[in-house]
């Protein structure tokens, strides 16, 4: 590897930190304000069995399955204040990304270049300071250390420390213990490792994953969410792959199947394995795609190494690869280009309305409603942290939640109470008379907006995958009219109804 090359993917790296920085710092996850909020109840009072932030489902036994992620945020907000947890999660990314190239080969780091920089235009619309990079980190980890059997073995008392943490921080150990038990049975059938070996590692990791403060409960929270198809056309990030206009991905799954296809004869089967599962499982939810990301940019850096090597044969064969690869290169940074208008949107250089109701939060202080509040999904985590004094309909923890209680003011299923009022299934009435619902703090329209590529890609994909495209403002203003409810607040973000006396 050239010296010039080094410096460039030391750049692209560098430049990668940056980037995730970036967007985590500009643009607030949802799910941020209930972490915080739960971490620092944690601290306080220990970890709750049941749900201490909705008045629909309080009575459910929750599982924070990122109870310790929760607290390290609630712990190191004080210290490093919002923009340090931003640069923390930002590197959590940046390091599983790094493990993939450190483990290359020298001569095959030089063509690292594409796929990297297509990796990280892929990765930048999920970067935030998300629990969910814990487990991009901790799966990148257990990929480099069990695709070789040397490593295999002599790192193999690492294993459980891993799944200790993983299992306290994500939900997502449960993919660790799927291809831990893939790789283990690979390498017995290829006799590297023995069956007492393999049975032992496979049961201490399983095991430690029960060392929890809700035991092995954690399991039960983890195949509720994966088993519920629901979430797939309901929740966008779990939504099919189709449904992501993203340039670099799409342009990184052609360039990658490609190099993976081509020379899938020459890759460990183990590895190919791993890698067309993760593929499937990206095309069937946005959620997957980062995890497939992080093996399909290993294979496909060597597939490209591959290609290089049999056209070197070639006269003049590589003097074209290079020029055809820089002038690809150019491609790329021109596919991702619109990537960076998210930057500078969020930095304030152009014009938008806020994504959160801060100014109609500052009203609600100074007139806390007597009865329950409601709003959407997407600012349940937000009331959580912003408006502690009130409980919330529905927030990200909750699509899942489901059971046969039938407690009195409660719900059996929060989410699809929420979908079935939104559409108009559930009587406006009946709602805010069972939930005790006497304000409303909804999304205000914007009739002028225009509606742009994105947005008409959004609607047909919708259509296509039956898909409810119904929102708020378009369904509660006729109820709210005719019930009589009276309009109290307004701002180009957020509109306050409150229930008549």
């Amino acid at each position: 590897m050239t010296k010039r090359k080094s410096i460039l993917v030391l750049l692209l790296i560098i430049g990668s930190f940056f980037y995730f920085w970036l967007q985590a710092a500009l643009f607030l996850d949802p799910d941020y304000g209930w972490h915080l909020r739960m971490g620092q109840l944690i601290l306080k009072s220990g970890v709750p069995h049941t749900d201490p932030f909705s008045y629909t489902m309080p009575s459910y036994p929750s599982v924070d399955h990122e109870w310790l992620t929760d607290v390290f945020i609630a712990e190191l907000l004080p210290l490093i204040g919002y923009n340090g947890l931003a640069a923390l999660f930002a590197l959590l990314a940046v390091s599983a990304l790094l493990l993939q190239v450190r483990m290359l080969p020298t001569s095959v780091r030089q063509f690292v270049g594409i796929p990297l920089l297509l990796t990280v235009g892929t990765l930048a619309f999920v970067v935030g300071i998300r629990p969910q990079f814990i487990t991009l980190f901790f799966f990148s980890l257990l990929f480099t250390l069990v695709r070789n059997d040397v490593f295999f073995k002599r790192w193999w008392y690492v294993l459980p420390l891993i799944f200790l943490f993983w299992a306290n921080m994500h939900g997502g150990f449960a993919i660790g213990i799927a291809i831990l038990l893939i790789a283990s049975l690979f390498w017995y059938y290829k006799r590297k490792i023995s069956l007492p070996f393999m049975v032992i590692v496979l049961l201490l990791c399983i095991g430690i994953t029960g060392m929890t403060p809700y035991g092995f409960r954690m399991w039960w929270e983890v195949f509720m969410t994966m088993t519920d198809t629901h979430l797939h056309t309901s929740i966008q990030e779990w939504m099919p792959a189709f449904m992501l206009l993203r340039y670099s991905f799409w342009l990184f799954v052609v360039l990658s199947l490609i190099f993976v296809i081509k020379y899938r004869k020459i890759f460990l089967f183990f590895d190919l394995l791993l890698y067309f599962v993760f593929f499937c499982a990206a095309m069937l939810s946005i959620r997957n795609i980062s995890l497939w990301l992080i093996v399909a940019l290993s294979l496909t850096t060597q597939g490209i190494a591959f290609f290089y090597k049999e056209i070197s044969a070639i006269p003049q064969g590589v003097v074209r690869f290079s020029r055809f690869f820089q002038i690809f290169f150019v491609v790329v940074c021109l596919f991702i280009l619109p990537d960076f208008f998210q930057i500078f949107y969020g930095l304030g250089l152009f014009g938008g309305v806020a994504k959160y109701p801060d100014n109609a939060i500052h009203y609600l202080h100074h007139h806390l409603p007597k009865g329950q509040l409601f709003s959407t999904y997407d600012w349940g985590g937000y009331l959580i942290w912003k408006l502690p004094e009130k409980k919330v309909f529905i927030d990200g923890r909750m699509p899942s939640w489901r059971w046969q209680a039938n407690l009195p003011g409660e719900s059996n299923y929060a989410f699809s109470d929420y979908n079935n009022f939104l559409q108009g299934k559930f009587p406006f009435e009946k709602m805010t008379e069972k939930y005790h619902i006497t304000a409303l703090l909804l999304p205000r329209s914007n009739p002028d907006k225009k509606s742009t590529l994105l947005d008409r890609f959004d609607q047909v994909s919708k259509r296509i995958f039956h898909v409810s495209d119904k929102e708020t403002r378009n369904i509660l203003p006729e109820e709210i009219k005719k019930s009589g409810w009276v309009m109290v607040y307004k701002d180009p973000t957020a509109v306050i109804y409150v229930k008549p006396r």
